[in-house]
């Protein structure tokens, strides 16, 4: 009897430990995903500064891609949500990831004006990737596993763009600027026959999932007050991240004559600052202010005195000015971790973790895209000084509006037992 106890024991250990196991190859598996995500989706704002001089499109153009495939990933987003909810989502990150490869190779043979087209469609791809993603790992992790994961594929992410923004100069002086989307064009392709060996199958239905993560719910109008405050905090942090992350090697090329690849190279800080916000922010969610919504506001000032100093005392500087652009805009990459990773699971009872997370990434990328061609105005009709306001005062606006929805966030219905760990 002891002996079948203890072997009863064993193998519940030995259960435990597989189910660890097969979530960490999740997590590496979805981080990879996203990884190849941002490698073809960020590598056209990468080379922005030089497509003209490499004669591959005009920047007027380039922008306006750029504008058209935040616009397109945004309304994307609210699709994506939708079938991440009701398909097998493996099948949409699968459709995504050879869609945005088809893209690259077509932007890579076409350049010019064909662009604006073959990026918007790129976007749409792109959007078919987080929803699902985050529909799989709400239903197959525990909640600490979640957090965990999100932050992982969000460093996943940035490693994407640090690769691009480091890989993309060398790539422009050996075989010309078309190889950088041909040559990220071959990671998502890989990427896709991977996921679809790897990936858990799931059944369709939304909101059927027996372990789907069930957090503190909102009731009543204070859950659409705050959604609202929290589209408008989307909306401000999109516009903060792309107006500075596509923007900034031109910035500091055009001010300071710097060249087309050391500007380049010098948006290698960006994703190197959005490290450290992933990792201080978790640190800060986790030890110090629980509530998700303050804890978003501690970031959003964080970028507004980065924006502030540059303003006061970095703007006659090239490399002042990259660090403290760097560092307001890796602020923002602190705020997605909240708003499009920890906040979706709070709206799980209703079954649209997906969607949730597919509009709340709309929103963010809507104001990605008027960020994106608006500094291209901003910057030929009032020159760089009127740049460094509008960043000071996008991140102190969203600091007070999360500052201001934390009171909101306070008073959340009493939670579920969380399922996923019975």
């Amino acid at each position: 009897m002891c002996e079948k106890t203890v072997g009863g024991i064993i193998m519940s250990e030995q259960v435990e430990q597989t189910n660890r196991a097969d979530v960490r190859k999740l997590a590496l598996l979805c981080t990879a995903v996203y990884f190849s995500g941002y490698v073809t989706r960020v590598n056209l704002a990468a080379v922005l500064v030089a497509v003209e001089t490499n004669g591959f499109s005009s920047q007027e153009t380039a922008a306006f891609a750029l504008s058209l495939m935040a616009l397109f990933y945004g309304i994307g987003q609210l699709v994506s949500g939708w079938l991440g909810d009701r398909l097998d989502p493996r099948n949409v990150v699968f459709s995504g990831l050879v869609l945005t490869s088809v893209c690259n190779v077509a932007a890579g043979l076409a350049g010019g004006s064909t662009l604006v087209p073959v990026w918007a469609v790129n976007g749409f791809a792109q959007s078919l990737l987080w929803p699902p993603l985050v529909r799989i790992m709400a239903t197959h992790m525990d909640r600490r596993s979640y957090d965990r994961t999100c932050a992982e594929v969000n460093i996943g992410a940035l490693a994407g763009t640090m690769s691009v923004y480091l890989v993309s100069p060398l790539l422009i002086t050996l075989a010309g600027i078309r190889s950088v989307f041909f040559v990220s064009a071959s990671v998502s392709a890989l990427l896709s026959v991977v996921w679809m060996i790897r990936a858990p199958r799931m059944r369709p239905g939304a909101g059927r999932e027996e372990n789907v993560i069930v957090r503190d719910g909102f009731a009543g109008i204070r859950k659409y007050v705050l959604l609202g405050m929290i589209v408008c905090t989307a909306l401000l942090f999109g516009a903060l991240r792309d107006g500075i992350t596509n923007w900034m090697p031109v910035f500091l090329y055009d001010r300071f004559g710097i060249d087309p690849s050391s500007a380049i190279l010098a948006g290698l800080l960006i994703p190197l600052a959005g490290i450290a916000a992933y990792a201080l922010t978790g640190i800060v969610h986790e030890k110090v202010l629980k509530n998700e919504m303050a804890c978003a506001a501690a970031v959003f000032a964080g970028g507004a005195c980065a924006a502030a100093v540059l303003l006061l005392f970095g703007s006659g500087s090239a490399v002042l000015s990259a660090i403290f652009l760097a560092m307001a805009a890796g602020s923002t990459h602190g705020i997605n971790l909240i708003i499009i990773s920890v906040v979706p699971p709070y709206f799980a009872r209703s079954g649209r973790v997906s969607l949730t997370a597919g509009v709340l990434n709309a929103f963010v990328y809507a104001g990605g895209a008027g960020a994106t061609y608006g500094v291209s105005a901003l910057l030929a009709e009032s020159g760089q000084g009127i740049y460094q306001v509008l960043i000071l005062c996008t991140a102190a606006a969203g600091g007070l509006l999360c500052l201001a929805a934390s009171a909101f966030w306070k008073k959340r219905i009493p939670a579920e037992p969380d399922k996923s760990k019975t």
